[in-house]
């Protein structure tokens, strides 16, 4: 058998072994739960009367990548607004 010959079986055998033991240690797909949904009465309802505040639980500092001048501040920190106000 020449050398070329001895070469190629050698590199097609470790990529069979390679392929082999990618299939063997591939992570397994997740098992899922299918339900078809449906109209229907609704049966009960919950609602949250609580009160209170909501802090983040992380802060971050945001910045644009371009300066640039604010023209306009209608609002200032702690100042109550409503979605779409600003």
């Amino acid at each position: 058998m020449t050398l070329a010959r001895r070469l190629f079986y050698f590199v097609l055998v470790l990529a069979l072994l390679g392929g082999a033991i990618w299939w063997l240690t591939r992570p397994q797909p997740v098992a899922v739960v299918v339900h078809e949904v449906g109209r229907g009465k609704v049966e009960a309802s919950i609602a949250n009367t609580r009160a209170g505040e909501v802090e983040a639980c992380q802060r971050t500092k945001m910045s644009t990548i371009i300066g640039g001048r604010i023209e306009d501040l209608p609002v200032r920190e702690g100042d109550h607004v409503k979605a779409g106000q600003v």
